[in-house]
């Protein structure tokens, strides 16, 4: 009886510390043994060509492409600088996504009595799958096809209830002013800018992106 008790509290006790490991493993930094920058140094660098990567902890986008990441930074070829947004706050300026999105969303349709999206000569359901649209700054834009409800309101301020539009997912910055010193503007995580000769060269916004583009690079 007692060597089934010493048992059961052995198998316990080894449930317990696996837990434990677990819990710490996602408590800490997967990024900890590569360098660490403020948001100011972005172009303080010595390096003349680098990577900057925009990250939190608690991103579940982030998560998408870690080991992505970390193998691209692992290669000596690749010097990357990480940047931890949760713990620079204040140095980063946050896009003003109901802006855009007040100013780019485009209505395309509407619902009919019975539910249905009736949308616009000119647009489809597919419209923009067909379609690759490219911003000014030659960025293939991403679409998100959406019914007017009060949460998109709040970020489409011309939105009307009823009505869909196609919300734009791909962020406008103006990187090439970015200066010495000054407080970038990040749309959100993860991001990574790519600089050469220490001047801003690329952006790459959200999981695909990054992803589409760590894939190319090692091709």
């Amino acid at each position: 009886m007692k060597n089934k008790k010493g048992i059961i509290l052995s198998v316990l006790l080894l449930l317990l510390l696996v837990c434990g490991i677990d819990f710490y493993k996602n408590k800490t930094d997967s990024f900890s043994n590569f360098d660490h920058i403020t948001p100011r140094q972005i172009l303080m660098q010595n390096k003349q060509n680098y990577f900057v990567y925009f990250y939190k902890k608690d991103c579940p986008y982030c998560k998408k492409i870690e080991k992505d990441i970390i193998k691209f930074s692992s290669n000596k070829k690749n010097k990357v600088y990480f940047v931890d947004v949760s713990q620079h706050k204040k140095d980063i300026i946050q896009y003003d996504w109901v802006d855009f999105h007040t100013n780019n969303d485009i209505e395309i349709g509407k619902l009919t009595k019975s539910g249905k999206v009736k949308y616009y000569k000119e647009f489809s359901k597919n419209y923009f799958k067909n379609n690759k649209i490219k911003n000014k700054f030659d960025k293939t834009v991403e679409v998100k096809i959406i019914t007017a409800d009060k949460e998109y309101k709040k970020q489409n301020q011309n939105a009307k209830s009823g009505y869909v539009y196609a919300s734009i997912q791909t962020p406008e910055i103006d990187y090439s002013s970015l200066q010495i010193g000054r407080q970038p503007v990040i749309a959100g995580v993860p991001t990574l800018l790519e600089i050469r000769n220490k001047e801003f060269y690329n952006y790459y916004f959200d999981s695909p992106e990054i992803k589409a583009f760590l894939k190319n690079s090692v091709n």
